[in-house]
């Protein structure tokens, strides 16, 4: 690799990046920017990262020696606006993820950019197969992503965020790395045909995750019942997953509903046709008050003395 004038090899350039990471700790202490000591440097991946918890208690990544981090989050806030259920997908995802566990690519799971990409991956095969209009209620959108990567073809196909005029997914062929057959496939929107989710090895795991997230979701009480069960917030919601049976949670046990909505021509729960009319719904009338309507204000006694 040149710098100036100079030439530096691999090894130089990453223990470089190595020591600016080390001096970006110390820059971190000094301001009192990270609410306790435990800072960690990863100087020695693609993209060094500095890791850290912040003083108000998020956690927080800050790339060093690459541009490519705000490019990504210009290109991120692009994508939160156009798909308007990308953010809070993500939150709850993250959140789901956490809770098992597989959140963190160090240990195997789904990074923040990688679980961005397959939300956004998800809601771009959405629009481009059913032509949404409104995106309607968040949890049956957080149902059929559960069993949209539950289902997932992965031996052949790689999620392609860069790409929503593909419905957001490539033929995994195209990848630089394809020969890892049965492992997720994510394209970098950023950089054509580069894999980004090589690092998930553990992605056994998290589909398994989904099929049961999945299923919970799809039993007695949905969403509302479940929620708290499935991204593991104990007392929001109820439900539990005891005495469901691991053929149930199983990608062929959630197939059979999503191609009976595909045969019905339905969009996925939580997503509305953006060609389809709104049904207008008929005036109900309440019991007691025949032939009024919901809503009509009732005559009064007096009312009815008069007319009388």
């Amino acid at each position: 690799m040149g710098v100036g004038s100079r030439v530096i090899s691999g090894a130089q350039c990453a223990a470089g990046l190595s020591q600016r990471g080390a001096r970006g700790e110390q820059a971190l202490r000094q301001q009192g920017a990270v609410q306790s000591q435990k800072i960690m440097v990863i100087g020695h991946a693609r993209v060094p990262i500095i890791k850290f918890k912040e003083r108000s208690g998020f956690d927080c990544d800050i790339s060093m020696g690459s541009v490519n981090g705000l490019i990504t989050a210009k290109w991120i806030r692009a994508q939160m606006v156009q798909y308007p259920p990308l953010a809070p997908l993500c939150v709850i995802l993250k959140r789901f993820l956490l809770s098992k566990y597989l959140n963190d690519t160090r240990g195997g799971g789904v990074g923040g950019f990688l679980l961005v990409n397959l939300v956004l991956g998800f809601l771009m095969h959405v629009a481009a197969e059913y032509g949404i209009a409104e995106w309607g209620d968040l949890g049956g959108l957080l149902h059929s992503f559960f069993v949209h990567y539950a289902n997932f073809d992965y031996a052949n196909k790689a999620v392609a965020a860069g790409r929503p005029e593909r419905g957001g997914v490539i033929a995994k062929k195209e990848l630089d790395n394809s020969a890892r057959l049965g492992f997720l496939g994510a394209e970098d929107p950023q950089e054509a045909f580069r894999d980004i989710g090589g690092g998930s090895h553990r992605y056994a795991d998290v589909r398994r995750a989904m099929c049961d997230a999945a299923r919970q979701l799809a039993g007695p009480g949905g969403t509302g019942l479940h929620l708290g069960t499935v991204v593991g917030i104990p007392g929001f919601g109820g439900g539990s997953s005891d005495g469901v049976r691991q053929s149930e949670t199983s990608p062929g046990a959630l197939r059979g509903s999503a191609k009976k909505r595909r045969k019905q021509g339905a969009p996925p729960r939580g997503a509305s046709r953006g060609n389809s009319a709104k049904k207008k719904t008929p005036e109900r009338t309440v019991r007691g008050t025949r032939g009024t309507p919901r809503g009509s204000p009732k005559k009064s006694p007096a009312g009815r003395r008069a007319r009388q």
